[in-house]
């Protein structure tokens, strides 16, 4: 892990200048900008594409991590490639021709519900640009590569949308172009991707993978993970569907759909740090498995766990005691407050889902992958059952409830099969001394009374109030032999550059 932690710096830097980037052109310039109705359509067809995307992938893009070390050769590495980016290819075809297809055989109206004619191009771009970052990505995770696709998500294709909201802003185009710009900066970033890899290992029409004995165990493990990663990407996308095929009849429903988008985006920055870290952790876990180090797994389990949980509620802690005054400092905040509670619950589950460590990493590595095929029908029919019945009683606090439900129950099975089938635990004694001192700052931060009346200079004292007590306390009880080290280590460079 602490090699992992390491690693994971440069990349954290540039994620978190993304999320700064993000922040600041989410939460102020399309607030500012673009109508709460004109946010949800974008939100929507974005999560409309990420839903479709694991169908056609087909669940390649966890190949990488998971076979690539077992390819040796340059040859070996250029047919498995080969076989990585002409699968999706096929299938992409296949989608566009049915998805066509079914808009002109509409019997039933159901397409009036779910797609605007205007956009569907720059829908289509986004499915197939998202298909392949998917992919691509995977190949570079498996070269333990993932700064490049960081900075490029999440610097470049926010800086672009921010220069088109300017032109928006300015009419210089209209929002149907805004769309259609936007759907293509996420194409620009594939060919940067296909040009970066290309320059890490050449890409060339290779068939040899498919003379080679492990192709049936690839191809298995594959259509193995299509039910698992396309199960989470339905729990986790459905509810942007379903709040427009349940409310469908509201005058406003994109306005709902951009309150949901915004809530959800801030409580999705609690995750960032730890999707960096398990994109490194997943190939070493695999590895681990592969040579059948089982201790060397415990272990970076176990870390996983009590990392994870130790950003997961540091993040929460900074959100949710600064929300009021974020609301009260961003354009048309009152509008997006109505969200609170969709921060608070998808906060929780996503915490909820960190405290059991990377389970998903592990179980996806073992031959118990299979179990992915019985798991996740009957989450993902949960998931659409508690959406249908709480989103007409709550709106779209009823869509983020069926969620955090669907996480609670999906995170606590992955970790009890991993208990039960491969007897290892990612729970210790520090996470109990972990909630004492969760317990401890949540009484510093119920007593302390709203010290200024400048909504920035409170989000700023409440920060480094939370950051002193609750680091200061995990660096006392030393929860983390990793994250002691890093303190030491961050405190050391600040004294070097005094």
């Amino acid at each position: 892990m602490g090699v992992v932690i390491k690693e994971t710096i440069r990349t954290s830097i540039v994620n978190y200048i993304g999320i700064l980037l993000g922040v600041v052109n989410v939460l102020w310039l399309q607030t500012a900008i673009l109508s709460e109705g004109e946010i949800g359509l974008i939100k929507y067809y974005f999560d409309l594409s990420i839903l479709f995307t694991p169908f056609i992938v087909l669940g390649v893009n966890s190949l990488p991590g998971r076979f690539l070390h077992r390819f040796k050769t340059l040859e070996e590495r250029q047919g498995f490639l080969t076989f990585l980016i002409v699968l999706p290819l096929f299938l992409f075809i296949l989608f566009c021709l049915s998805f066509f297809i079914s808009l002109r055989l509409d019997f039933f109206g159901l397409n009036s519900k779910i797609f605007d004619e205007e956009y569907i191009v720059p829908f289509i771009v986004l499915v197939f640009s998202n298909v392949y970052i998917l992919v691509l990505e995977g190949v570079l995770q498996g070269l333990s590569k993932v700064f490049f696709p960081a900075l490029f998500k999440n610097v470049f294709i926010r800086l672009m949308l921010t220069v088109v909201l300017g032109m928006y802003y300015y009419e210089l185009i209209t929002f149907e172009t805004l769309f259609l710009c936007y759907s293509l900066f996420f194409l620009v970033d594939f060919i940067a991707l296909v040009f970066y890899l290309n320059n890490l290992l050449p890409i060339r029409f290779n068939l040899s993978f498919f003379y080679q004995r492990i192709k049936k165990e690839v191809i298995r493990y594959s259509l193995f993970l299509l039910v698992g990663a396309g199960g989470v990407v339905l729990m986790s996308k459905i509810d942007t569907l379903m709040i427009k095929g349940v409310m469908f009849k509201e005058a406003d429903v994109y306005g709902y759909i951009g309150v949901y988008g915004i809530s959800f985006f801030i409580a999705s920055v609690i995750e960032v740090p730890i999707k960096i870290i398990g994109q490194l952790l997943y190939p070493e876990m695999a590895k681990a498995i592969t040579d059948k180090e089982y201790g060397k797994l415990d272990k970076m389990y176990k870390q996983s766990s009590i990392i994870f949980t130790i950003v997961g509620i540091y993040v929460f802690f900074i959100i949710w005691y600064n929300l009021d005054s974020l609301f009260k400092i961003i354009p048309n905040g009152e509008v997006y407050s109505k969200g609170k509670l969709v921060v608070l619950f998808i906060g929780l589950s996503k915490i909820f889902d960190m405290f059991f460590g990377f389970s998903h990493g592990i179980l996806v590595s073992t031959k118990y992958y299979r179990l992915s095929l019985f798991l996740v029908p009957w989450l993902i029919m949960l998931t659409i059952v508690s959406n249908y019945f709480l989103i007409p009683l709550y709106g779209i606090i009823g869509a983020a409830l069926a969620t955090s439900v669907s996480v609670y129950l999906y995170s606590l099975t992955r970790y009890l099969l991993v208990y039960f089938l491969l007897k290892m635990n990612s729970l210790t004694w520090k996470h109990f001394q972990l909630f004492i001192i969760i317990a401890i700052l949540i009484a510093f931060l119920e007593a302390k009374p709203i010290l200024f009346n400048n909504f920035f200079l409170e989000i700023v004292f409440n920060t480094i109030f939370i950051s002193i007590i609750f680091i200061g306390l995990l660096f006392k009880v030393k929860i983390s032999e990793d994250l002691n080290s890093f303190i030491i280590l961050f405190f050391k460079k600040i004294k070097s550059y005094i």
